[in-house]
């Protein structure tokens, strides 16, 4: 058993042998998540003895769902195991039950292709102005996401856009159901229902899935997590990567340099007000919006001043406690030796020395009881109030109110009785419901006392993570800089950490302590994480000056008390102001957030808040909060250690992305070796270029690696000749995947759409696909008039097809080959062979004559599609036990091109950039990192563009694991012309100590002084450009323009021209 657990680092460790109850994992990227989880079900499997069939692991893509196969094939073996997509899953789920909510078993799913031709046609039923059905199609799928009908939805609905949507939406809904068809969004919408509707249906599957695994759940809607929930109530042992979101509601103001500004009417790019530390602010950009629908609670707080603002519970501010004499605390109190109490203090309490000012009572209270953390529940005016709910909480919630130690108290018990009383309450669990119940943060207590501990009270020791700690500021240092810091007596922790390279200096009473300052927050706080790991996974404290020398903790909304102070802005300047009162209120609407570019706070309606700095696309706001609600057992761990990508990959990928302003990926952190240096490659020209790499991929071949360890990126899908004519020559196996995906290409589609309509004649979008292809002399008039007799009679569409005998608008010419199409279609069986299927309808549909008799290389071309489309249904019906032609359909359906990479470990892969994503590989080439095409040319007319191609760029580096090589041309055939090219933009932000610059034609970097020789000629003069800025010039194709920018010199230089 020990090989499951010694490539994991401890808290991975962790993660794989909680096998019983929830728990959750943050993580970052590149982390190991996937790794926690397949190790964790082969850990089940093989050390608990847990049926393959009782494990279901939900993903998001059928790539990432087919790797998660593999790997655990390779850990356990060939099983039984239900590894799949939400979407897939769901199919499968209403293929056996969907008859429970009036479907027939046969429907139809539809992909986007299908959405936009029926979105087009109800548009021009309504006569709408939409050209374009996306955006419709978007909307739909976000209304169905968040479970909103179209009744509901037309409620909300504001403005021209939305209004359109509301009417075509229910015509939409009305379509697929008449036609037995469902959407993507459908499939978990409808699965939801039936497990509603139908309880012993939702107990099947939940005594089959006793054990369940969600990936990314960070990207999960509103559906997806009740999907999950539903299934997982029963057992409750589900395991889900993800994060949280902080949010502010709509109508909250920003404060900007131009005034105050509701947060829903920012922008990427506006500019906002910002603590910069110790009473300063500073103006910084938006460099992300959030926005999400929102059901629940809100904190409502409102300071002396008049400041008043309301956020989610968990929405981060900065706090600290008051020393209020008048004010009575109820407190949670954790001890890691004797577990939770309640109990009760005054505002302040003297620290027993008669010379030092009065103290925050909690915090007396911790000193004397020798406790870690407490977490104010209550602050009350009077001391009898304060008991009233000392003695509610402790009652509601079974938590004792006993002290921990006997030392120091007037205590009734012995210690010995006090230690009993401890060790058989469950205070854990207890005080796991108390702080689910009052929106409390296990993360945040209100007071902890600083990690100074030695290796007595180990549990005491923390990192200190301080936002603006540094007194400096300058020209380059705008802002206070940002400080980490770890102080204790601990010898041994000191040995250990200076063992890992971190340096460690003498602090005061026999102390030792490590502090380092960095003015970017995502840098200071990755130390943070790097230090806290290397100590044994110690806790981060996390702070910041944003008042002279007055230190506020972070706090999220729902532990803000009256009389603790927040931080407000004044006249350009933040002061400190104290809460007045704290009320709750239901909300149901939308919540916003915003990410503020490297100060990374701002201020809402006066109060200085934290941003989001970790964002996921798409995730609900409610989903963290509905997990932990719902599952009050929780376990919650953090992965943030990367593993994919060596040091410096990482570092050059974070030196390229964070030129973007609008940059919401944090920078995530490695112990992986350094790595060897990213190689640069100049060629004279692309066929050279590619030359370079086919030589590249045979040393790795001769050095044991295999082509499969090696991927190919380009930006646009024309660069791949080249590098196709050298693989191909060379005999250098390969593989693409890009380009028009196989399934979307029209000769696949038609034959598929046959397919369809054999296994749900009611699907009409698919018969009206085919009904005249190839021509059979069935025209538009023809099928709207069959259209119009479904429409009178109450019928569907191919049962039309099949009474046309009876449209009298139809001559006797037309009804015979209406007549003819419906009986090719009632001549095929569903439950054939599917591959004898498609062969036979690619035949007797005269689709393969029809192409021959064109006799072009483009028809030769669609044929051999059509014999790899057969192949296919092949390949799928020897991997099946029980294929069907259903059953391939859906697994086509909902596929995509990068899912169906073919199945060879011994290939070269290549693929566009945008294909890139969540893969990965042990050898990069990233080729024709040139001006022009990465950043494509496209992009020059915005920032956005720009930025957009950049994190392209980011995006492929990160894909690799050891070894990346960018690579450019001088002059390159793109379609018939060839192209000068220079060096982009992005290789030049990459620092030259993290590059390896091969023999190449010429260098793109110049040094800033090089030497000179006064015998060589002068190749600046020769290329020396005669135009400045602000000139007028003219060019052959697009005519007369200014230019507005040069950037560099000779071979590099960069003119930007705007042409009228």
């Amino acid at each position: 058993m020990t090989d499951l657990l010694e490539s994991l680092n401890p808290v991975q460790r962790k993660a794989v042998q909680h096998t019983e109850g929830p728990l959750l994992i943050l993580s970052g990227a590149g982390s190991g998540k996937t790794r926690v989880i397949t190790h964790r079900i082969a850990y089940l499997i093989r050390h608990h003895g847990v049926s393959p069939y009782n494990i279901l692991a939900v993903t998001f893509t059928n790539k990432a769902a087919e790797e998660m196969r593999t790997r655990l094939e390779n850990l356990i073996g060939p099983s039984p195991l239900w590894v799949a997509t939400f979407h897939s899953t769901c199919a499968q789920i209403l293929r056996r039950d969907i008859h429970h909510l009036g479907y027939e078993r046969s429907f139809s799913i539809y992909d986007t292709s299908d959405q936009q031709t029926l979105i087009k046609e109800l548009i021009k039923t309504l006569q709408f102005r939409l050209n374009n059905p996306g955006p419709v199609i978007g909307e739909i799928s976000r209304a169905k996401s968040d479970f909103v009908s179209p009744e509901e939805y037309a409620k909300r609905a504001i403005g021209f856009f939305e209004e359109s949507v509301a009417q075509i939406y229910p015509m939409y809904q009305d379509f697929l159901r008449t036609n037995n068809a469902l959407d993507f969004d459908d499939l978990i919408k409808l699965t939801v229902e039936l497990f509603e509707a139908n309880p012993k249906v939702l107990e099947y599957y939940q005594d089959k899935f006793r054990y369940i695994l969600v990936d990314e759940y960070q990207d999960t809607n509103r559906g997806q997590y009740l999907l999950v929930n539903a299934l997982a109530q029963k057992h409750q042992n589900i395991c889900v990567v993800g994060d949280d979101d902080q949010c502010l509601p709509a109508g909250t103001l920003v404060q900007t340099p131009d005034g105050q500004a509701p947060i829903e009417n920012l922008h990427w790019e506006d500019s906002v007000v910002a603590a910069a530390g110790r009473g300063k602010t500073l103006t910084a950009e938006v460099s992300g919006i959030h926005r999400k629908w929102y059901e629940g609670k809100l904190v409502k707080i409102t300071t002396q001043s008049g400041a008043r603002l309301r956020a989610t519970p968990n929405h981060v501010l900065f706090s600290r406690l008051s020393n209020a004499p008048d004010l009575h605390h109820v407190y949670l109190m954790f001890r890691r030796d004797r577990g939770y109490r309640i109990g009760i203090s005054k505002g302040t309490r003297s620290d027993g020395f008669k010379d030092h000012p009065l103290q925050t009572g909690v915090r007396q209270r911790c000193v004397q009881e020798k406790a870690e953390k407490v977490w104010i529940l209550k602050t009350c005016q009077t001391r009898t109030e304060a008991q009233m709910w000392e003695q509610y909480y402790a009652f509601e919630y079974g938590i004792p109110t006993t002290v921990f130690d006997v030392a120091g108290h007037a205590s009734l018990m012995q210690q010995n009785q006090i230690n009993f009383i401890y060790k058989h309450i469950d205070t854990a669990s207890n005080a796991k419901r108390l702080m689910r119940e009052l929106y409390l943060f296990h993360d945040y207590p209100s007071y902890r006392p600083k990690g100074i501990s030695g290796n007595k009270s180990p549990d005491r020791q923390i990192v200190n993570f301080t936002m603006f700690s540094d007194k400096r500021v300058s020209q380059q240092s705008p802002w206070h800089a940002h400080r980490v810091s770890l102080n204790t007596t601990d010898r041994e922790l000191e040995k250990q950490l200076q063992s890992q390279g971190h340096y460690t200096r003498t602090g005061s009473r026999n102390t030792w302590r490590i502090e380092k300052v960095r003015l970017d927050y995502e840098e200071t706080l990755k130390l943070a994480n790097q230090i806290a790991h290397a100590a044994g996974d110690l806790e981060i404290q996390s702070g910041a000056f944003l008042v002279d020398n007055r230190k506020y903790d972070f706090q999220p909304a729902s532990h803000i008390q009256p009389k603790m102070y927040l931080a407000i802005e004044r006249d350009g300047a933040l002061v400190e102001d104290l809460v007045e009162s704290v009320e709750w209120e239901d909300y149901q609407g939308y919540v916003y957030d915003i990410d503020v570019d490297c100060l990374h706070n701002y201020i809402a309606n006066g109060i200085c808040v934290h941003n989001s700095i970790y964002s996921w696309r798409g995730a609900d706001i409610n989903n963290i909060l509905d997990f932990e609600e719902d599952y009050p057992d929780t376990t919650v761990l953090r992965l943030v250690q990367n593993y994919r990508s060596t040091k410096n990959i990482l570092e050059a990928a974070y030196h390229v992305i964070r030129n973007n302003q609008k940059r919401k990926e944090k920078q995530i952190w490695t112990e992986n070796k350094k790595g060897s240096a990213i190689t640069l490659h100049e060629a004279t020209e692309d066929v050279r270029e590619a030359d370079y790499v086919l030589r590249q991929l045979r040393e790795w071949r001769g050095r044991g690696r295999k082509y499969g360890d090696c991927v190919i990126f380009y930006r646009i899908n024309a660069q791949s000749r080249t590098f196709e004519d050298a693989l191909r020559g060379a005999n250098v196996p390969y593989q693409i995947v890009g380009g028009i995906r196989f399934y979307e290409r029209m000769e696949v589609k038609d034959i598929m759409a046959y397919m369809r309509v054999i296994v749900n004649p009611a699907d009409t979008v698919s018969i009206k696909r085919i009904i005249n292809v190839p021509r059979r002399g069935i025209g538009v008039a023809t099928v709207q008039k069959i259209e119009d007799f479904a429409y009178e009679e109450g019928i569907p569409l191919f049962e039309a097809i099949q009474r046309v005998g009876e449209v009298s608008t139809l001559n006797n010419g037309a009804k015979n080959k209406v007549r003819g199409f419906a009986e090719l279609i009632a001549s095929f069986n569903a439950n054939d062979p599917p591959s004898r299927t498609a062969e036979d309808l690619i035949d007797r549909t005269g689709y393969l004559q029809a192409l021959r008799s064109e006799g072009s290389i483009e028809a030769q071309t669609r044929e051999e599609n059509l014999q790899e489309l057969v192949a296919a249904v092949t390949e799928y019906e020897e991997s099946e036990t029980e294929p069907t032609l259903t059953s391939f359909l859906e697994k086509i359906t909902l596929a995509s091109d990068i899912d169906n990479m073919e199945d060879k470990s011994d290939v070269v892969t290549m693929m566009t950039l945008h294909s890139a994503k969540g893969l990965e590989f042990p050898i990069v080439f990233m080729v024709g990192i040139e001006e022009g095409l990465l950043p494509h040319q496209r992009s020059y007319d915005t920032e956005a563009e720009l930025e957009e191609e950049r994190r392209l760029c980011y995006v492929g580096l990160t894909r690799a694991q050891e070894h990346v090589y960018l690579t450019y041309a001088r002059s390159r055939r793109l379609y018939r012309d060839i192209d000068y090219r220079i060096p982009s933009r992005f290789i030049e932000e990459i620092p030259p100590e993290l590059v390896d610059e091969g023999p190449s034609y010429e260098s793109p970097r110049r040094p800033v002084i090089s030497s000179y020789d006064p015998d060589e000629p002068d190749f600046e003069e020769e290329i020396s450009f005669p135009y400045n800025v602000g000139d007028v010039v003219h060019h052959a194709q697009f005519g007369r323009g200014k230019i507005t920018a040069i950037d560099g010199y000779g071979f590099d230089m960069r003119i930007t021209v705007r042409f009228e």
